[in-house]
């Protein structure tokens, strides 16, 4: 986004940081060009990954996999208790990828795709009792 005085304005939405752990696989049309080592994913192509930061725009992910920017993704927060009646997937879009640790550990900022309000009304009860601070 361009704010009046023409500057590229990235971000949107306050980014709450938390710590939740999830689970993501390869979605979208581009899914089938991205090959991921067996060992990291179950059999149903999920792999594990960590929320790190969350907004009503998208997703900040801690992540054992390198995933190209545009690829689409689907991501599923863990269930803390019980209660828990947030397990919508978030449906998103690789934003930036950057590599902050040589185990190998990337950090991948997510976009919402699909029905942004929904998503968005997701994150805000996601990141509620993980006690993010903006």
């Amino acid at each position: 986004m361009i704010d009046p005085a023409g500057n590229l304005n990235v971000r949107q939405h306050v980014r709450r940081q938390c710590r939740i752990d999830a689970r993501a696989r390869l979605d979208g049309p581009g899914a089938s060009q991205v090959a991921l080592a067996r060992s990291i994913t179950d059999a149903g192509r999920w792999f594990s990954v960590r929320v790190v930061d969350i907004s009503e725009g998208g997703l900040g992910l801690e992540s054992p996999v390198f995933l190209p920017r545009a690829c689409t993704l689907l991501v599923r927060t863990t269930p803390t208790s019980q209660d828990d009646n947030c397990q919508v997937p978030f449906e998103c879009r690789v934003q930036r990828v950057t590599m902050i640790d040589r185990t190998p550990l990337y950090y991948l900022g997510l976009s919402f795709v699909g029905d942004l309000r929904a998503q968005a009304q997701a994150a805000c009860r996601v990141s509620a009792p993980a006690g993010g601070e903006p």
